[in-house]
């Protein structure tokens, strides 16, 4: 894949965080050619963001000091040419290593619907809030936080919930951009692992966003759940660098 297809890609992901972020009171977001960033201003690393993916060191010195205005804890990634500009982040900003940005060609995966698996509402965001604040590890007050924007009609962004036994176990966030579905804060806490909860989530909410016109899947992969799209036909299209200035409890040097 080249350079412009790959930053079409990267620009598709800011656009659906965007779209999240769009909800959330206060809050700071956009996309351009060579970057997006998502600053909440809530006290947690993995609440912020931004990615450069240009080879300007003006617009990763942009983003830095847009996050020393937040005043917040952040990830700092920087992606394709942006990557050359790693050897000029400022001190206090730790290399916690790489995440792999992921993408899957729809018609290709094993999905379908799953009489377990619905779109959530507002009145599921609290239920949505819980599984990811414990799947993560994230303080119950920024999960809700994080959560709030969710459940409203008329955007792109929807959640979902896998239910068994009258259980919420699993849960997810999908942002649709033109032909693509990213995947956001995939949340199957460790005592519901091992049970396939995590797969059969993926196959509905892809198999829906296939129905919705969506032809390729994209998302930014963690430690946690890297193994899970590797085994269902993800691939990874390239790895984005890592900063942050606080701890990250998704991301570890």
């Amino acid at each position: 894949m080249d350079e412009a297809e790959l930053a079409l890609k990267r620009i598709q992901m800011g656009l659906g965080i965007e779209a999240w972020g769009r909800g959330g009171p206060g809050w700071a977001t956009g996309v351009g050619p060579d970057h997006w960033y998502l600053l909440t201003g809530l006290p947690s690393a993995d609440a912020n963001m931004a990615l450069v993916h240009g080879a300007e060191a003006a617009r990763r010195d942009d983003m830095l000091s847009r996050i020393e205005a937040a005043a917040c804890p952040a990830i700092m990634i920087l992606a394709g040419p942006g990557e050359a500009l790693a050897a000029g982040m400022p001190e206090g900003w730790a290399d916690v290593g790489r995440m792999p940005f992921m993408a899957a060609d729809l018609s290709a995966l094993e999905t379908g619907p799953d009489t377990r698996v619905r779109q959530g509402g507002p009145r599921d965001v609290d239920t949505f809030t819980h599984l990811s604040s414990e799947a993560f590890g994230i303080d119950p007050a920024v999960a809700a936080a994080m959560a709030a924007p969710l459940g409203q009609p008329g955007t792109a962004v929807s959640f979902w919930l896998l239910e068994d036994e009258g259980r919420a176990r699993s849960g997810v966030v999908s942002c649709r951009v033109a032909d693509s579905v990213s995947l956001w804060t995939m949340s199957t806490p460790a005592r519901f692992g091992r049970r396939g909860y995590g797969r059969a989530l993926l196959g509905a909410v892809l198999h829906a966003a296939r129905l919705d016109g969506a032809t390729v899947g994209l998302l930014g992969a963690t430690p946690a759940g890297f193994p899970l799209y590797q085994a269902t036909g993800w691939r990874t299209l390239e790895e984005w660098r890592l900063f942050v200035n606080a701890t990250s409890v998704q991301f570890a040097g």
